[in-house]
């Protein structure tokens, strides 16, 4: 591939059939940019929303480094009472939803999120992230041999640590990651070791602190 998204090579190697996630909802908002948001409203309760939810962004944050998960899936689902429009809430909800086994919720949010964010590198590893669970349902477009692969490898290098799909796992019959991922069942024993590894979650704290440092370097510079 050379500078084709995935989502792009799908719609032209699975004859057009491709999500349309990225589009629906045009521009999501990113943690750092619900000050411009909120900015341009001054009404009463706008206010009221960007203060109740600056304050939710800074319990997260606090909840991320104490590694209290329950905790931080309460704030965001409270933070998308105040907005609809948060990108980062929908991927946080879907993400521990994912890492609790709910995975209808975690394809739900994680569409949301798709739709709605801003983040390309992100969203192309959600969508890889949607089409495994869809496999792993039964579902799914039918996609060439070598792209379907590509999904799921794409899926597996995001949200697990490096060399790990290619190890051979005895809980997987000494088959490694990226080739139990080829069958239903495989996958399903995949997505299992990724949640006892805690990775969903993890990505999830990742994606918070970073947020958290380009906020700091950002004020620094100011």
């Amino acid at each position: 591939m050379t500078g084709e998204g995935l989502s792009e090579r799908k719609a032209r190697e699975g004859g057009g059939k491709v999500r349309s996630r990225l589009r629906l909802k045009g521009s999501g908002r990113s943690i750092r940019e619900f000050d411009t948001v909120f900015q341009s409203h001054s009404d009463s309760q706008a206010l009221a929303g960007r203060d109740e939810l600056a304050h939710l962004l800074e319990e997260v944050r606090a909840a991320c480094r104490a590694q209290r998960c329950k905790t931080v899936e309460v704030l965001y689902r409270r933070a998308l009472t105040i907005d609809e429009g948060f990108a980062e809430a929908w991927y946080g909800v879907g993400l521990l939803s994912l890492q609790g086994g709910n995975l209808d919720e975690a394809y739900s949010c994680l569409s949301e999120f798709a739709a709605l964010t801003v983040d390309q590198e992100r969203a192309e590893q959600v969508e890889a992230a949607l089409f495994f669970l869809e496999r792993l349902a039964g579902g799914g477009e039918e996609l060439p041999p070598d792209l379907q692969e590509e999904l799921e490898e794409q899926f597996l290098a995001a949200f697990s640590d490096r060399g790990w799909m290619d190890e051979p796992l005895a809980a997987l019959e000494g088959l490694s990651p990226r080739e139990a991922a080829r069958t239903r069942k495989g996958k399903a024993k995949v997505l299992a070791l990724m949640r006892e590894m805690e990775w969903f979650w993890e990505a999830v704290v990742r994606m918070v602190l970073k947020n958290d440092s380009l906020q700091e370097e950002e004020e620094s510079n100011a």
